[in-house]
């Protein structure tokens, strides 16, 4: 779960989020089924770009917390077998960085130390990063250096020199401080940036960070961004390639944009890729499995009102938890709540969560630091009312995560070659189905969607495919406990609600 500690639970009144909130909502995210939650930063910072621009490595930003509530997260945490990852830049800092204070003041004491660990040049057309971004003259130093992003008061980021051995000393020591606090992993905002100028570089970099994460038992890394999936992980060292900027796989735009299937064109030009099928066929095939990673929030307030708009919701819960992606769900999300967000310069403002019928919707007793954005909502749609209401779009969430959890067909664990297989129906741009598989232990599940406002028989055609039907198999809908009707051709019709879907389980007879 995606978490902005900032707008998910406040402890102490002040308006804003604090970690001390979240510990507070750690039972509920167990309940759900949660097994990480990752959130944007939590290092001294501004809030920039979501507090990856930092003003130092080794404390807890206050208006979050200290370092004891910090560790105190992760025992909890642990107790209920959650992990927790953080996100982090080690490729800027924000200006106030002592380190940067110190690089641009010659006069300044540690200045010879940290002289080399931002990107810094006196000549712009010798050496001038292949990347977006440009240059700033600083005064004191006399030279330029390189920026990309903005502080809250609009003051640029300077860049780090990823070649400095400083800085890359600084980047192991930081490492090893939160791991061996108990922090799970990092997520790595922006991992292909760096100003490299020889790509092996970049790698070299990439693995030599990724090895002191895997020198600890059980840590992830988590790429955002990157050059390709199998570039991200065979080469940089990741665990995850985070589906995030370059290359999204459109499950949202399935589920909510007309007319249906496979006629979405995503990504920057040379990187373009239509439909589902064809954005996860378009990663990569290797035996360690599938490790994209894909966020999925709502980008526009749903009217929980409305059974279409709630029968879409579900769906879309069901396709983001069946495919053979490392789901990531944006706070809220599971409500059926838009992560509305209100933006000001480099800062974005998340609407709170709505927990329940107290004053600010139980997220805190003082002010609100950011709005709350309740329009479009019923009155009875708080957390606190869909936890009550077994036909709520937050226990179907919850339902589809366990059967998720406890379907090893359904998870992210084996090559896409293996795990997933498009099944060809009627007409592929208003039904999906495809098949999900382990080898070990061996199961099958099929998963079909009807994109129609109406019920629809889809015919599931096994015949097109190398998966044709040879035995006879007894069908179990997962999420409703139904038997279906036996599977023993290879075209077998499935009978949907309008904008349904059934996970059916393949079971030898």
């Amino acid at each position: 779960m995606w978490i902005d500690i900032r707008s998910y639970k406040d402890s102490n009144g002040d308006g804003i989020g604090d970690i001390s909130g979240l510990i507070s909502k750690l039972e509920y995210l167990k309940d759900l089924g949660i097994g990480a939650v990752m959130f944007p930063g939590h290092m001294l910072t501004d809030f920039a770009y979501g507090g990856t621009m930092v003003t130092g490595f080794y404390d807890v930003e206050p208006k979050l917390g200290t370092l004891e509530d910090f560790d105190r997260l992760i025992t909890e945490a642990h107790r209920r077998s959650i992990a927790v990852i953080s996100g982090w830049s080690p490729y800027s800092t924000h200006p106030d960085h002592p380190y940067f204070q110190a690089s641009r003041d010659p006069n300044h004491s540690d200045h010879k130390t940290y002289a080399d660990y931002y990107f810094w040049g006196k000549d712009l057309n010798a050496r001038l990063p292949p990347r977006m971004g440009h240059w700033e003259w600083n005064e004191q130093r006399k030279q330029y250096y390189h920026v990309i992003w903005q502080t809250v008061d609009g003051r640029w980021c300077p860049e780090t020199n990823p070649l400095s051995k400083k800085l890359q000393e600084e980047t192991e020591r930081t490492i090893r401080f939160w791991l061996e606090r108990g922090l799970d992993g990092f997520w790595v905002d922006c991992a292909d940036s760096g100003d490299f100028f020889e790509y092996e570089d970049h790698i070299a970099f990439s693995r030599k960070m990724n090895g002191v994460i895997h020198s600890y038992p059980n840590k992830i890394s988590v790429a955002e961004d990157g050059k390709s999936v199998k570039i991200t992980i065979e080469d940089d060292g990741y665990d995850q390639f985070w589906c995030n900027q370059p290359r999204p796989i459109p499950v949202y735009e399935t589920v909510f944009r007309e007319p249906g299937l496979g006629v979405f064109v995503l990504g920057p030009k040379g990187m373009e890729c239509q439909g589902i099928h064809e954005a996860l066929k378009s990663f990569y095939n290797v035996p360690k499995g599938n490790q994209c990673c894909n966020r999925y929030g709502l980008t526009k307030t749903i009217d929980l009102k409305s059974p279409i708009e709630v029968a879409k919701v579900k769906q879309f819960f069901a396709l983001a938890l069946t495919l053979p992606i490392v789901p990531m769900f944006m706070m809220g999300t599971e409500c059926g709540f838009a992560m509305t967000r209100r933006r000001v310069g480099s800062v974005s403002y998340p609407s709170p969560m709505m927990w329940d019928h107290s004053p600010n919707h139980g997220f805190t007793a003082g002010e609100s630091y950011s709005s709350i954005e309740s329009e479009g909502h019923p009155s009875n749609m708080t957390v606190e009312d869909q936890l009550a209401d077994t036909d709520s779009v937050l226990n179907c969430f919850k339902e589809l995560v366990r059967i998720r959890r406890e379907n090893p067909g359904l998870q992210a664990n084996e090559a896409i070659s293996i795990s997933y297989a498009k099944i060809p129906t009627q007409d592929d741009q208003k039904y999906y189905a495809f098949l999900r598989q382990s080898s070990k232990p061996a199961e099958k599940i099929l998963v079909a969607i009807n994109l129609q406002g109406s019920i629809q028989e889809v015919e599931c055609n096994f015949e097109k495919t190398q998966y044709k039907i040879t035995k006879k198999y007894r069908m179990l809908d997962l999420f409703s406990g139904i038997e279906e009707k036996t599977l023993s051709s290879n075209k077998y019709m499935v009978e949907l609600p309008a904008y349904g879907f059934k996970i059916l389980k393949m079971r030898l007879r």
